[in-house]
């Protein structure tokens, strides 16, 4: 394992300084919100199951239906980022940060520089994009604020163990459902992305070089590592 540390007997892995982590490779597109909608589903099943079956029938706006919702949309734009691996980029799933309970749905780290991604699942919504605003049918979200908060923490975060600097820049990704995607961008936000379905993983590819192959590796080591972020 090199300076990243040994692996325990129980799989774990430990850090030269002793701080264990896990490997967060192996983590699936949207798996932590899967498991929030597994526990969602179950209790809801648990107090009325008709209630459960009706609401997800008539698509009622339930804690259930948020995850499972945003468990879809990760696990349709996961597969996709994965396409960058065989072009020398890194990807990883369900990033968790802090002790919250919150996680960046995805990190991909490649020639282009480093990118957290939101995947945002508005089946069947408009939406609207400008230099410091975005809505979904004409309701202000503040998606593009957060894409821009995120990255500046990633940044920091990876910053903190490597000797350069550590470029990062937050995205967002819209699913409408369409097979045009539903988006009208007056001009393109000012210090994050929104990409649409057919962006993925093209837009990265085209990026302009910022991290030498060195460097690259380097940022994954510790990208990987489950304690760089908590």
């Amino acid at each position: 394992m090199g300076a990243l540390g040994r692996r325990s007997e129980a799989g774990a892995v430990t850090t030269v300084d002793g701080s264990p982590w896990h490997d967060l490779a192996t983590n699936l597109p949207g798996q932590l919100l899967r498991d929030q909608h597994s526990a969602a589903w179950a209790a809801s099943k648990s107090r009325s199951a008709l209630l459960a079956y009706g609401a997800r029938l008539f698509d009622a706006k339930t804690d259930e239906r948020a995850w499972r919702k945003g468990a879809e949309g990760e696990e349709y734009v996961g597969p996709k980022l994965n396409e960058l691996r065989k072009h020398g980029w890194h990807v990883l799933h369900s990033v968790p940060v802090g002790k919250e309970g919150s996680d960046i749905d995805h990190v991909v780290i490649g020639p282009g520089g480093v990118y957290t991604i939101n995947s945002k699942n508005h089946q069947g919504k408009h939406i609207w994009v400008a230099d410091y605003a975005m809505t979904v049918n004409g309701k202000s979200v503040p998606y593009l604020r957060n894409a821009k908060y995120e990255a500046e923490r990633a940044s920091k975060l990876l910053r903190a163990h490597v000797d350069f600097d550590v470029p990062v820049r937050g995205c967002i990704v819209v699913l409408t459902g369409s097979f045009t995607p539903n988006v009208t961008y007056k001009s393109h936000p000012v210090g994050a992305s929104v990409l649409t379905k057919w962006d993925v993983p093209k837009w990265f590819r085209r990026r302009p070089v910022l991290l030498d192959p060195n460097e690259v590796e380097a940022l994954y080591d510790v990208a990987r590592r489950s304690s760089t972020w908590a």
